[in-house]
């Protein structure tokens, strides 16, 4: 699934190819993704309307229309955008807006997306769940504190919870903890106002780091013209189970934690 440095890059990516121009006609082929609205509706609110911004909350891409809509779209685990010069019937590509111009294709080879409208994303109750950025100023030790000060649960398993804090998925939690030097399954009260800081300051590190390198591609995340992303060339932990630590020498270890690989130092973490 996308997080937080690979929705930032699709958004980048999306800017520089489609701001400014109008959506002349929209062709659905899976309605399935619309969440909140039908098909009639969807295209009735879009069309002739003119893409003005976009812009991100977590993992959500937020599309501004001018006329004060926004269509509010989640990757999910496969979801992708292509902009092309002219149409291109590839598969799974779903939702294919025309912009005269170019041709935006919605592609989701696992059909998990979903696309919302909206005329206040204030209230959008998907948005509404989704806790302030890690790249913002506000994520800070006194924020972490307050959020976790009470929860039992282990660390790792909670940097991935939204409603606590957004756009963290799995890569990354295993990356910011690693580098932070903090056990994933440590739990998440009995962790020091240092400790916290740490996360705090590594979140911002490594998620900083992610985005100027476009992201991660382990699996499939791509962008603009198979563009990849290339932060998996900076891992240190993800994927490398059974194989020394680049700062100790240690084999990396392997562990399950509600179902998720998470992966760890156990000299350097503690």
């Amino acid at each position: 699934m996308p997080e937080l440095p690979e929705v930032q890059t699709v958004i980048d990516y999306l800017k520089k190819e489609i701001i400014g121009l109008k959506i002349k006609q929209i062709e659905i082929k899976n309605e399935k993704f619309l969440k909140n609205t039908v098909i009639g509706i969807f295209k009735e609110k879009l069309i002739n309307k003119k893409i003005v911004d976009i812009k991100r909350k977590g993992k959500y891409l937020i599309f501004e229309l001018d006329n004060s809509l926004f269509m509010v779209v989640h990757l999910r685990m496969e979801g992708k955008f292509f902009v092309d010069q002219k149409k291109i019937n590839r598969k799974h590509d779903y939702l294919i807006f025309d912009l005269t111009e170019k041709f935006l294709a919605y592609n989701d080879s696992r059909q998990f997306g979903t696309f919302h409208l909206t005329d206040n994303i204030e209230e959008l109750k998907e948005l509404k769940k989704v806790a302030i950025d890690p790249l913002d100023d506000k994520f800070d030790v006194n924020y972490l504190k307050n959020k976790l000060d009470k929860l039992r649960k282990e660390i790792k398993v909670l940097l991935l919870d939204q409603t606590i804090v957004s756009g963290i998925g799995n890569i990354y939690a295993s990356e910011i903890l690693f580098d932070a030097k903090i056990l994933p399954f440590k739990k998440a009260n009995e962790l020091s106002m240092d400790e916290l800081e740490r996360i705090v300051v590594s979140s911002k590190k490594i998620l900083k780091l992610a985005l100027k390198y476009n992201g991660t591609t382990i699996h499939t995340f791509s962008f603009g013209e198979n563009k990849t992303g290339e932060f998996n060339k900076l891992l240190k932990v993800m994927n490398r189970a059974n194989k020394k630590c680049y700062i100790c020498s240690t084999n990396i270890v392997r562990i399950k934690q509600q179902s998720r690989s998470t992966f760890y130092c156990p000299q350097c973490q503690k």
